[in-house]
């Protein structure tokens, strides 16, 4: 009979490789350490060497000063260990290399005991670069180099013939499946096909996610059982590749690391603008532990077990749990059929267990257990086993417990399956366990691999059936299919059916038909009896499925129609988010309109994004929330002061090398990360006696990377003195000034918010100086939605004062009284939004109030300011800072009269709501008529309000009184209207006592609505308050204490941590606003973090929110075009003004610093300075500036 090998089949299998010895090699970026010392490579090449593994692949990117401190780092630890490294060119991060510089870097190493070498030849590769393959014949002439790149993005027949064939092999990095299907060996055929007997370095990789929207990837393909048969087919192929690599070691970006993780070494998240840091807590070090069994086997086809290991993973949040984030299966980019990625990942259990008999396995989740079986078992039961089991609708964690008999070999505790997601998006990175038995004698594998027959294996498309009984036995051609295992044989005896590919079919199916029917399995679909050889296809039929069509909508309708034609089709597009349609349609000769809108330098890009995504602790919320016990702080025993750092700039703020802090019990800062906020701690070291602190003194460096910019936190004490605990803040290194900070004996947490750019200029916290903060930043919000525009905002905002209105509520100041500066005041110190509770006390004068209960029959409460002096407030404000908008919401709009107990007596009747709206109508620039159409005020531009009133800005009056059902609600012609007819808001009350419960109610709250202009997208109020028991709070705890000594600042690490350029607040309403102490009410004391907090978060946060935001990023723009912050100009419309002089502890304010000036000494109320080195006093004289 004929022989059912073909032409191709005969190739592969008698084709000769020119590598004298096997070799597994780990892909390594190097451009991850940055932070090594000589120990760190030491520690990772161990654990490479430990696992088998020969060399690591040195991915170096061009002109990436981390290669140059790297190098010398990592040869000499490898040369310590007797490890091998190679250098791998990486043409594709920073661009090409230069030809010369690759010649002496390779030409400086090759000499080094470490270098790796084929025969005398150092080994060289890359990650793309095909462009640049003539380069390599002058570098392999000068290096005497064995040259195998990767030059995937062409195809292996065209690489081959690159550079006049210049590549001594080549290396795949088609390592993952495409589409809902598993790995199969199709593309290592191709390289074998055309390589002939070049030798060829085959790809391994356990996983892939990767979701780095500034580098326009959002994808994964299927992980699943891949690290698995990816080694089988290794161990399987016919003809067995010359070298192995496995990718990556560190690749952090794209989940297929097996190294340990790593802080120092995530910084793609933050480059990429990920949208959380998937890395984090989901380790792969599982996955090294079968390497060396793997690797003996591929080397020398057997493998002696000493220790039997169990490996299992599992994504931690199953396909439905939370949002996909927008990634997909495939990627378009790449001209891939996509896919949801509930299409391609299963939600299972995946196990391998490394035996020397049988053994059972069971899978518990969330304490339910079920018995697992094996997909795939060992020649002769020695080896490898491999199964996974369903998670269904199991939650909680996961325990694989191995046994034999009554005996356990192995149990890995693995991370719980949660509904829980980061972000509110899915992680689709695995976590990755192990577990070992006890060490045993060897027991060895049965034969050599390599004369075993394959018996499981299986086919792509067409190929299914044949290939799926041909390789279970004995015949599986590399060529056509992919076995997964090598046994002994038993095929079905020889029918002498001669089978044949029926007409048009691919002459590929020519041995297997040959083979199948032969032996009993003869499918009519793609086997004859015929005699037929097959045809040339004028494509692959190994290749997945690919788009020929689709369809989109409106304005896409055409470039869908066009790109999906010819197989770009992603299934996600926005219009500020095209997933790369335009580009692919206009380099291919279309461009709709849609494509050919004005694209100038102020468009919104989403690349020029630089939030960090890096996991940063959150900080804890101390004292009242989590303890329960009152907030009083007058013989308060800690010495912990808190000082928070928030980072809106697009730099990452650097903890560099500070003096050792002296007298600290615990001193913590670290780097902050942009768009993040870091909550330090120094713990001051009280001694026997409690505030006896003296000579303490702390520094904490920072430097804005990229930049020349530092700033120091200078934490220390001045004694005796009133207020004897002093923060600094200096500025001084970004060229701004110097504040200090006093506190008295008790724990206070203060916060530096610094925003801006190096060409747009800064602004920071150190002063209220930005009174008319609206209209500083006209340019940068006034295409935005008001939905879209942060703003402060004063919970019970006019309970500035318990006043004596004639009515007689019981309400104390600590217990009712929620501000403390009046109307004119908030609205200086940045407040917007108004939460305005009107009452009218026995049917006349209009009050604000804070009752238990408008319509309550005896409320209780108090009232704060006239509804005279908050009109004369408001209309004072507009006269002196106009441009504004500020919103009032008018709530309670009841009676409140002690003569009448009932509930009925609270009701407002039809005169008395017209005499409140004639009263209203005495507002100056109130929001005019005609903005009233059919988009609700949370929707309409910041222009159309900012702009009224012949640019004066206006108010927004806003009523959700309770009326009764036959009342007037509003007089629109007055530019009164109604919230639920006008202005669709979230005001969303927790009601919860403690500070962090509260938070997290937000904050959970603050996650539905992701801001992207759907429904979802609302006008959402942050409650960021406390409603303690009246009965609590007595004195000296308050309202105001615990906003201002604890909920407030929460805001500023534990509320911002939460906040993304996707999630962020319309209005942060709290207690107290504009306070660094209830006790100083003194404007120069007034505190300016929240009003530069919202301009911070509009400059940088929300402008990077492409959706909702259409200018480009003001950090990110040109110098030339930028709108310069930081000037010497206080007039507000002209731009911010930054604060560039001194502020002492006192009050006293200095324009600029005086000649002498000691940055690093403290002061005292006569301004007598204390100098830290010697603990001496020296008397200057400086004047207090007037306001």
């Amino acid at each position: 009979m004929r022989s059912p090998l073909t032409a191709l089949t005969l190739l592969l299998a008698c084709g000769a490789s020119l590598a004298e010895a096997k070799a597994v090699f780990a892909h390594f970026m190097v451009g991850n350490t940055e932070s090594f010392a000589l120990q760190d490579w030491k520690n990772e090449m161990q654990l490479a060497k430990d696992a088998s593994i020969d060399a690591f692949a040195l991915n170096m990117a061009n002109d990436d000063d981390t290669n140059d401190v790297a190098l010398p780092l990592a040869f000499s630890a490898a040369e310590a260990l007797s490890f091998k490294l190679f250098f791998s060119f990486d043409y594709a991060g920073h661009g090409p290399w230069d030809k010369s510089v690759v010649t002496k870097l390779i030409t400086k190493y090759r000499s080094s005991s470490a270098y790796f070498k084929e025969g005398q030849k150092p080994f060289v590769s890359t990650f793309e670069g095909p462009d640049n393959a003539t380069d390599w014949q002058d570098i392999k002439k000068d290096t005497n180099c064995f040259f195998i790149p990767d030059w995937s993005s062409v195809g292996a027949q065209p690489a081959v013939k690159l550079g006049n064939g210049v590549a001594d092999g080549l290396f795949s990095w088609d390592a993952w499946p495409k589409g809902p299907a598993n790995m199969t060996t199709y593309p290592d055929a191709s390289y074998y096909d055309f390589l002939g007997s070049k030798p060829y370095m085959m790809p391994v990789s356990p996983w892939f996610y990767t979701n780095l929207p500034g580098y326009e990837k959002n994808w994964l393909w299927r992980g699943d059982d891949l690290w698995f048969q990816r080694w089988q087919q290794v161990i399987s192929l016919d003809r067995q590749p010359d070298y192995v690599q496995i990718i990556s070691w560190n690749d952090y970006g794209e989940s297929h690391y097996i190294g340990r993780l790593d802080d120092r070494q995530y910084t793609a998240f933050d480059e990429g603008r990920a949208p959380f840091n998937y890395v984090k807590g989901m380790p792969h070090d599982g996955w090294r532990e079968t390497l060396p069994y793997y690797i003996s086997m591929y080397k020398s086809g057997s493998a002696a077990i000493t220790q039997e290991r169990a490996v299992a993973w599992y994504r931690v949040n199953k396909n439905n749990a939370c949002s996909d984030g927008g990634t997909t299966g495939n990627t378009a980019s790449q001209l891939q059929y996509e896919y949801s990625p509930n299409a391609m990942m299963q939600d299972r259990v995946f196990y391998d267990v490394l035996l020397t008999s049988n053994a059972q396995v069971q899978v518990t989740i969330g304490g339910v257990t079920q018995q697992g079986t094996w997909d795939q078992e060992p020649h002769r039961g020695v080896g490898m086993y491999h199964g996974s089991v369903p998670i269904g609708s199991a939650s909680g964690s996961v325990v694989v417990t191995v046994k034999r008999g009554s005996t356990t070999i192995a149990t890995i505790n693995g991370a719980a399956i949660t509904s829980s997601c980061t972000n509110g998006q899915n992680n689709y990175n695995p976590w990755v366990g192990s577990a070992r038995g006890p060490v045993i004698s060897a027991v060895n594998t049965y034969g050599d691999v390599k004369q075993l027959s394959c018996v499981k294996g299986f086919g792509g498309y067409e190929f299914t059936g044949v290939c799926d009984f041909a390789c279970a036995n004995g015949y599986c051609p590399s060529a056509a299919c992919t076995c997964l295992k090598k046994s002994d044989a038993n095929p079905p005896k020889e029918t002498g059916v001669m089978g044949y590919p029926l007409p048009g079919k691919s002459g590929s199916f020519l041995g297997l038909c040959s083979f199948d029917c032969n032996h009993g399995y003869c499918p009519n679909t793609v086997c004859g009896t015929t005699p037929n050889t097959g045809v040339v296809l004028n494509y692959s039929p190994f290749l997945p499925p690919a788009c020929t069509g689709g369809s989109g909508s409106g304005a896409f309708q055409g470039l869908c129609d066009f790109g999906c034609h010819l197989g770009f089709c992603p299934i996600h597009y926005l219009e500020s988010d095209d997933h790369g349609l335009c580009k692919f349609a206009c380099e291919h000769g279309y461009c709709p309109p849609v494509c050919t809108k004005t694209v100038t330098e102020n468009t919104c890009v989403a690349s020029d994004g630089k939030y960090s995504y890096e996991d940063v602790p959150p900080g804890e919320i101390e004292l009242w929330s989590n303890d329960g016990q009152k907030l009083d702080h007058s013989s308060d025993s800690s010495g912990d002061q808190y000082v928070t750092i928030v980072n809106l700039t697009p730099y990452r703020m650097v903890h560099t090398s500070s003096p050792t802090p002296y007298q600290f019990d615990e001193w913590d800062f670290g780097d902050i990360p942009s768009g993040r906020a870091r909550k330090n701690k120094a713990a001051y070291d009280l001694g026997l006696n409690v505030g006896s602190f003296a000579d303490t003194n702390g520094f904490a460096n920072y430097k804005l990377e990229g930049t020349d910019k530092t700033f120091q936190i200078h934490v220390t004490s001045h004694m005796p003195d009133a207020y004897e605990r002093r923060v600094v803040f200096d500025l001084g290194g970004m060229g701004m000034g110097w504040r200090e900070l006093g506190f008295p004996g008790e724990r206070v947490s203060v916060a530096l918010i610094i925003t801006g750019s190096e060409d747009y200029g800064y602004v920071n916290s150190l002063q209220l100086n930005n009174i008319a903060w609206m209209r500083s930043m006209y340019d940068v919000i006034k295409d935005r939605q008001l939905r879209h525009v942060v703003v402060p905002g004063s919970h019970d905002a006019a309970l500035s004062k318990i006043s004596d209105s004639g009515w007689l509520g019981l309400g104390t100041a600590a217990n009712t009284q929620t501000q403390s500066l009046d109307h004119y005041n908030q609205l200086r110190v940045g407040v917007r939004y108004f939460d305005m509770r009107i009452v009218s006390i026995r049917g006349g004068d209009f009050w604000s109030a804070h009752i238990n209960n408008p319509i309550a029959a005896t409320p209780v409460g108090a009232t704060g300011e006239s509804l005279d002096d908050l009109i004369l407030g408001i209309n004072r404000f507009n006269a002196d800072y106009p441009g504004e908008v500020i919103v009032w919401v008018i709530k309670y709009m009841t009676d409140l009269n002690t003569d009448h107990a009932s509930s009925d007596a609270r009701y407002w009747d039809a005169n008395k709501v017209a005499e409140f709206y004639t009263q209203l109508e005495r507002i100056n620039n109130r929001c005019p008529p005609n903005l009233s159409n059919s988009l609700t005020f949370d929707k309409r531009p910041i222009n159309q309000f900012m702009d009224a009133n012949n640019g004066k800005g206006c108010v927004l009056l806003i009523t959700d009184g309770t009326l009764r059902p036959d009342i007037l609600k509003d007089r629109p012609g007055s530019s009164i209207y109604y919230l639920n007819e006008y202005f669709k808001t979230d005001d969303y009350w927790a009601n919860q006592q403690y500070t962090a419960d509260n938070a997290n109610k937000q904050l959970d709250r603050l996650s539905t609505h992701k801001r992207d202009n759907t429904t979802s997208d609302a006008y959402f109020i942050m409650q960021w308050q406390v409603t303690p028991p009246a009965y609590e709070l007595l004195e000296p705890l308050s309202l105001q204490l615990i906003a201002n000594q604890e909920t407030n600042p929460a805001l500023y690490h534990y509320g911002v941590h939460n906040m993304t350029p996707d999630y962020f607040p319309t209005v942060i309403l709290h207690d107290a606003v504009g306070l660094f102490h209830v006790s100083d009410l003194s404007f120069a004391n007034y505190n300016p973090m929240m009003q530069t907090l919202v301009i911070g978060l509009n400059l940088y946060m929300v402008t990077q929110n492409c959706i909702v935001s259409s200018i480009k990023n003001p950090l990110a723009a040109a110098k030339a075009k930028a709108k310069t912050l930081g000037g010497s100009s206080t007039t507000p419309s002209s731009g911010f003004h930054t604060f560039s002089g001194v502020i002492f502890a006192n009050g006293t304010i200095l324009d600029e610093a005086p000649p002498g000036f000691c940055r690093t000494c403290t002061y005292n109320d006569t301004m007598a300075v204390h100098h830290p080195a010697n603990g001496t006093l020296a008397r200057r004289r400086w004047t207090r500036v007037a306001l």
